[in-house]
């Protein structure tokens, strides 16, 4: 890991990227078996585009 990447992970930013005010439409409640299904997907998809290596 290189020195930037650590900082960027330990920046604070000046401003919050979502205030307070702003809302997201899922288009519905998320349930706990929608959490698992994306997360699921998301790791398939990118052992398939890995080929199987470390990411």
């Amino acid at each position: 890991m290189y020195l930037r990447d650590i900082a960027l992970a330990h920046r604070v930013w000046d401003e919050p990227f979502v205030s307070d005010e702003e809302t997201f439409d899922l288009g519905g409640p998320v349930t706990g078996g929608d959490i698992r299904a994306a997360v699921t997907e998301g790791y398939e998809a990118r052992e398939r585009r890995n080929g199987g290596h470390a990411a």
